[in-house]
């Protein structure tokens, strides 16, 4: 008898466990999350939900023009340069990780919206203009905002 008193005992603390790091992970804005995590249906998530993408298609810079515009992409005649499509143009992001391209941030120009917020993948590897995007610094990310001719 003592044995399944134990063995209750023990799977009620475990549970206790349990309920107490999921009311940790809870969310009602991104600030209540830690570095990294924003705030999904009330939730704390490191990663955005999958996203109907698809693979990027095989594309460089290099391309001549002709088949730079096949693939989808931007010709920069300025640069003679391709900027390549990806394949996950709209998609949820706060960090570089989540897009084959760049991670975008609502902004007016160069000025971010906020730390906390949750961008959309861009539709080419480059994006020209001035733009809220996902960056490095210090070994933190971060919408900053950049102008790219």
């Amino acid at each position: 008898m003592k044995h399944a008193s134990h063995m209750f005992y023990g799977l009620l603390a475990a549970l206790l466990v349990c309920i107490a790091l999921q009311a940790c992970s809870e969310c009602k804005e991104h600030s209540d999350c830690g570095q990294g995590e924003r705030c999904l249906d009330g939730s704390c998530e490191t990663a955005p939900p999958p996203c109907d993408s698809e693979p990027a298609p095989t594309c460089d810079h290099l391309l001549p023009e002709a088949e730079c515009l096949a693939l989808g992409g931007e010709w920069r005649s300025g640069v003679e340069a391709c900027t390549c499509p990806t394949g996950d143009a709209g998609c949820p992001c706060w960090s570089q990780v989540h897009c084959q391209g760049k991670c975008l941030g609502a902004s007016q120009g160069a000025l971010c919206s906020g730390e906390h917020e949750i961008g959309e993948c861009s539709a080419l590897t480059t994006v020209f203009g001035c733009h809220c995007e996902v960056m490095e610094h210090d070994g933190v990310e971060g919408f900053t905002g950049v102008c790219i001719d």
